[in-house]
Formats: structure tokens, sequence, C-alpha cells
């Protein structure tokens, strides 16, 4: 008898894996390499203050270059995954 504190995933799966991976790699070509290389130093742990001094531009740039890439990902993932985090689709290793 399977254990009742794994409850499987349908997401879980190689086709699912694909279709992440895949749609991470479009995001990614989407992106301009300093709304990226932002995303990065966010996912980091660094704070606005931070990414700005790293890429040399003030904190205001840096909240726009993330709403941009957060506006950009949204639109790219919203039709095949409502609900899920972007973090999650973009992020996750496959």
């Amino acid at each position: 008898m399977e254990s009742l504190d794994y409850v499987p995933d349908h997401r879980d799966n190689a086709e699912g894996r694909l279709y992440r991976a895949a749609l991470a790699r479009e995001i990614a070509e989407a992106l301009t390499e300093r709304e990226r290389e932002c995303l990065r130093l966010r996912m980091g742990g660094l704070g606005y203050a931070e990414i700005a001094e790293v890429l040399g531009v003030c904190t205001g740039t840096v909240g726009a270059l993330l709403a941009r890439a957060q506006g950009k990902m949204r639109r790219m993932a919203a039709p095949h995954q409502a609900g899920r985090s972007l973090k999650r689709i973009v992020f996750e290793r496959t």
C-alpha cells in the first residue's frame, strides 16, 4: 500500500518538466540582459539598493527593471499556468 503522506503532483512528470524548461528558456530569451541580471540578483537575496550598486543604476531603475521583467513573465506564463507561482515556473530546476 502506498504512503498517504505523498500525493503525486500531475505536473511532476517528464512532460511537465520539459514544458517548464521550454517556458523558462522562452522567458529568458524575452528578457533583456539587464532584466535577467536584476532578477538573478533579486532571487539571490539582494535588496534594491544592493542591486542598484552592483548594476551601477538608481534604485528606481531596479524597480522598473523588475516590474518589466515580471510583466513579461506574467504575460508569457499566464495562458498556460493560471494560479501557479512564476518563481516556481522560471527558477525550479528540471
